[in-house]
């Protein structure tokens, strides 16, 4: 029971000493009636679904934006190839410190980031500073992204 039903019973007799205006009781039938009309039962429960279903595809959007975001390995560097290749190398030898002891994972991580002659050194002179550094960010990013679900497979 609520605060108005417990202070309607305990006082009834006090409410009860007025008489109700004519045609009083018509009037609230009217009103209640008019009002369950628009109020159907299920109404409460399809609003419920409705703000599930609104909510999950919320989350599932903002998932879905997350997956499809690539990491940016190289915010806030230098937009040189020196300092890309450096930042590559750092992180790298991070990804070794993380892997530690385990042979397994050693290996998997020599793969693929040893290299013979380093991208850096390919690339052709005649190449602007700026268009050298974009290829080696899109080059070892994409290295970086296997760094880390190589660690993230054998973490698990």
């Amino acid at each position: 029971m609520n605060n108005w039903e417990t202070y309607i019973r305990q006082h009834a007799a006090e409410l009860d000493t007025a008489p109700l205006p004519e045609e009083a009781e018509e009037r609230f039938l009217e009103r209640w009636e008019a009002g369950h009309d628009r109020q159907k039962p299920a109404h409460g429960i399809q609003r419920v679904v409705f703000w599930s279903a609104a909510a999950a595809a919320v989350v599932a959007a903002l998932l879905w934006v997350r997956s499809a975001t690539p990491h940016d390995w190289f915010r806030g560097i230098d937009n040189t190839p020196e300092a890309v290749y450096s930042s590559y190398l750092a992180q790298v030898e991070h990804a070794w410190e993380l892997a530690g002891p385990y042979e397994d994972l050693s290996d998997q991580l020599s793969g693929l980031t040893e290299e013979t002659v380093p991208m850096l050194e390919q690339l052709p002179e005649e190449l602007p500073a700026a268009e050298q550094a974009q290829i080696l960010r899109d080059y070892y990013g994409a290295l970086l992204d296997g760094v880390e679900s190589i660690l993230k497979t054998n973490k698990k």
